[in-house]
């Protein structure tokens, strides 16, 4: 199937090698300002805000100068803003019916320093193509989400999932699983490369979570995972590698 690619400032995912995210995860600005120090020297092709983890993100103009500093560090490098719930192994608290969850999601996308949203499937629930909607009019474009803690799903529930966020009209999908064992993985590896080849209209994200599922996060450029995640400071998610080893690794499987 012919997939579109997404272009995000100078940034074309979905061709070429796989994009390195790189997390930032700091709890507060001194933190956010060591964070960005670090990734000095560090290959990257965007920045992923765990805005989750940013205890002033509530304190009056806190988004927004946090959202300046990564900017003034980073250059024209996109920033995709994320809001991980607890139900999908973050920090924020969505509360009752998602409201605040879905007002600070829109307050990132208002801002002209956020290029991407990462969206939740099961937290946005029938409101997911709704809320990609009002995301996408701010001008930013949309991840869409999907973790799982515990176990890993059949092919078909994993497929599934990254179908659902397609026909919500998430620019970019992505499924995050955890294996118990190394079939697990290549069930994983599996149901990515089966949707590269059938299913897949756009560019998707995937990677078996742990040190167990590391080799799922350099495989993109044999199963079609168009995005992986490495660290400088923390990891945000377990299996996590450094950046400055991911380049090498990724343009080594390319060649």
């Amino acid at each position: 199937m012919r997939k579109k690619v997404v272009c995000v400032r100078s940034l074309v995912i979905g061709e070429g090698r796989p994009k390195i995210c790189v997390p930032l995860v700091a709890e507060n600005r001194t933190e956010l300002a060591a964070e960005l120090t670090a990734l000095k020297g560090v290959p990257f092709d965007l920045v992923e805000w765990r805005a989750d983890y940013f205890k002033d993100l509530a304190v009056p103009d806190g988004m927004e100068e946090a959202a300046r500093r990564i900017r003034e560090t980073i250059g024209n490098a996109p920033v995709l803003f994320t809001l991980r719930t607890r139900n999908e192994g973050g920090l924020f608290l969505a509360g009752k019916g998602n409201a605040r969850y879905e007002e600070v999601l829109l307050h990132a996308a208002s801002l002209a320093e956020t290029d991407l949203v990462d969206v939740e499937l099961f937290t946005a629930g029938e409101e997911a193509a709704h809320l990609t909607e009002k995301i996408r009019k701010c001008g930013c474009a949309v991840i869409g989400s999907s973790h799982d803690f515990a176990v890993t799903p059949s092919v078909e529930e994993m497929r599934g999932r990254l179908i659902r966020m397609q026909q919500a009209g998430m620019d970019i999908t992505k499924l995050a699983v955890t294996p118990v064992c190394r079939l697990d993985v290549i069930r994983l590896m599996e149901a990515t490369a089966e949707m590269e080849a059938y299913y897949a209209d756009r560019p998707f994200i995937t990677m078996s979570m742990g040190s167990l599922g590391s080799i799922s996060r350099v495989s993109g450029s044999l199963t079609g995972s168009a995005v992986t995640f490495g660290t400088v400071h923390a990891a945000s998610a377990p299996g996590q590698l450094p950046a400055r080893e991911l380049v090498g690794i990724l343009e080594l499987l390319r060649i």
